[in-house]
């Protein structure tokens, strides 16, 4: 028993060593990104009161025409345990990624010392996977809490699955199934497990004699096919309940180019690079950004296609030469990876996230590359020769990790620095401006924002929210005293883009402008019009604005109405009680 111990014991270290001495010291740093309107804003926080049931009928974040309805309500579920607990300090967000991260290190060490049989080749996977820049977006990142969790049930969902079937065990099916529903509520991403299941057991199969005789092994075929069966009826069920409950199923993005055939040629010739970085990742970035091509000619489509196909072909070599796990592993990149590729239009064309678990299948072929590797050279010492040298490549992972966390402090320090070296990276630029508003830098804000909005370079993608590029131009008018430009640029795009300037928040901004004007009454009209546009409670900022017009314009009545209303939603904080000061004031 005691024996037994000794592995599990120095894996559960090596997760918690590695985890927290890596990403450890993110833990107080701010939130970023997306953390500020989910976590800070409370966007994918359960109301007060709310059933915990209501996370499983609703999107992750409130959708509207062009945007991706994520269901990930197991992500909602723990955001909000945390939240109620320990509101939205990001601390207490960030333990709980690091939990996940240990979780998932753990599981993956078991799955890698049941396929390679060594926990020191184990220990190196481990190793490898937590140590690689891939992990930042999902172990340091807040909003990639599904993805951490994702990450986790899937790596135990394979796990068990490959138990089951070196086995027959019908509680490590059933369990694999659960870590598979789990892994499905918590990001779309899971509907790849079922395939990587079914890969371990064909690069298994082929190595132990070829396919054809795996065919012929009933028990091993039915064990196989009530198993992967069983998690395709999973993923079947997943896929027609999601739209039921959103309703509506999948991405509504623009293909890139402007059409189907220069998107999909678009993505593929992305995948050298996304593939590259994954191998190799000597710089990170958070830019979305791909090149648009427009001729299958193009020798980056070429090499796009070649790869899956080379890699097909490697991870058949391997399997036939008795190494099923790095066959599996090589399999597994591009199981992952797909989900994601971009052929099917996204918001963002790319990101390193979307290489997360790609990083795990890269792992164990590192490491049964490198056992085969090092059986050649020094039979004797096999086993360490190879784990040291998937270590030694893993220091480097770690330094390229290391140096990059940083980026992650704040909103402006991760953008800042992904801006400049990609300057097409739009939103970024957008965050970035966003940031410099909310911190009152509006000078610098407007440089970036003319930057923003030049005309996009025609070789390159990139996405920014144009209502919200719109929005912060008012910010950034209204901050250098420039209300007549808010207000004329406005006028233009009622004209150009109509449904821009029915948004709510625009309407809000411009109507401040107007009162910078002395246009009371203006002000008075498009503050309302941005209420009846409303599908809830308008905002305390709002219904504080509604007062204080309504008070400059002489309608008393319906000014207090407001104000008591701005006051009843209203944050307990000096700025805001100042405000309601000042209205009050206008009353007397």
């Amino acid at each position: 028993m005691r024996a037994r111990l000794v592995p599990v014991a120095l894996l559960l270290a090596a997760a918690v060593l590695l985890v927290l001495g890596l990403y450890g010291r993110a833990l107080d740093y701010e939130l970023v990104w997306m953390d500020e309107a989910e976590i800070g804003e409370g966007a994918i926080v359960l109301p007060p009161g709310a059933p915990w049931a209501s996370a499983f009928t609703r999107p992750l974040h409130a959708s509207s025409a062009g945007t991706n309805p994520y269901y990930r309500p197991l992500q909602i579920v723990v955001a909000t345990a945390v939240h109620r607990v320990a509101g939205p300090a990001p601390r207490f967000h960030r333990a709980v990624l690091f939990a996940a991260a240990i979780a998932t290190a753990c599981a993956f060490g078991a799955l890698a010392q049941g396929l390679t049989g060594s926990a020191a080749l184990a220990l190196a996977a481990v190793a490898f996977a937590a140590a690689h820049p891939a992990m930042l977006e999902s172990w340091v990142w807040i909003s990639g809490l599904g993805e951490a969790l994702a990450g986790f049930f899937i790596v135990a969902s394979v796990g068990l699955g490959a138990a089951a079937l070196a086995r027959g065990g019908a509680a490590a099916a059933a369990l694999s199934l659960g870590a598979l529903l789990l892994a499905l509520l918590s990001k779309e991403k899971a509907v790849a497990t079922p395939l990587l299941v079914a890969a371990w057991w064909i690069a298994q199969r082929i190595a132990a004699g070829g396919l054809r005789g795996a065919l012929a092994d009933r028990a091993s075929l039915r064990r196989a096919a009530l198993l992967v069966g069983a998690q395709l009826a999973l993923v079947l069920v997943y896929l027609l309940a999601r739209p039921l409950l959103l309703g509506r199923g999948l991405v509504a993005a623009a293909p890139i180019g402007g059409d189907v055939a220069t998107h999909l040629l678009s993505a593929i010739a992305s995948w050298p690079a996304s593939i590259a970085w994954l191998l190799l990742p000597l710089h990170s970035s958070s830019s979305d950004t791909i090149a648009i091509v427009r001729s299958a000619a193009d020798p980056r489509v070429w090499l796009g296609v070649a790869l899956p196909l080379a890699s097909l072909a490697l991870a058949l070599v391997c399997a036939q030469r008795g190494r099923p796990v790095a066959a599996f592993g090589i399999a597994w990149i591009w199981i992952a990876f797909l989900p994601t590729s971009n052929l099917f239009p996204q918001i963002h064309a790319h990101a390193e996230r979307y290489l997360f678990l790609s990083v795990f299948g890269l792992a164990l072929a590192a490491v049964d590359l490198a056992s085969a590797l090092a059986a050649r050279v020094a039979p004797r010492a096999r086993v360490a020769l190879a784990a040291s040298l998937v270590g030694v490549f893993a220091l480097f992972l770690a330094q390229r990790t290391w140096v990059r966390t940083p980026a992650w402090r704040s909103t402006e320090t991760l953008f800042r620095a992904d801006v400049a070296r990609d300057p097409s990276f739009r939103e970024g630029r957008f965050h970035l401006v966003r940031t410099l508003v909310e911190s009152r830098r509006f000078a610098e804000a407007d440089a970036e924002l003319r930057a923003l909005r030049q005309t996009p370079a025609a070789d390159r993608s990139g996405y920014a929210n144009a209502t919200g590029v719109e929005q912060l131009a008012c910010a950034v008018d209204l901050g250098l005293a420039r209300p007549g430009m808010a207000v004329l640029r406005y006028d233009q795009i009622a004209k150009d883009a109509p449904p821009i300037a029915a948004d709510p928040g625009l309407r809000s901004c411009v109507a401040q402008a107007l009162e910078a004007q002395g246009r009371n009454a203006e002000a008075a009209q498009l503050y309302e019009q941005a209420v009846a546009s409303l599908a809830s409670e308008p905002p305390a900022a709002l219904s504080l604005a509604m007062a204080r017009v309504y008070a400059k314009t002489g309608r008393r009545d319906e000014a207090k109405q407001w104000l008591a209303r701005a006051e009843a939603a209203g944050p307990r904080d000096a700025a805001f009680d100042i405000q309601l000061r000042q209205v009050e004031k206008l009353l007397r």
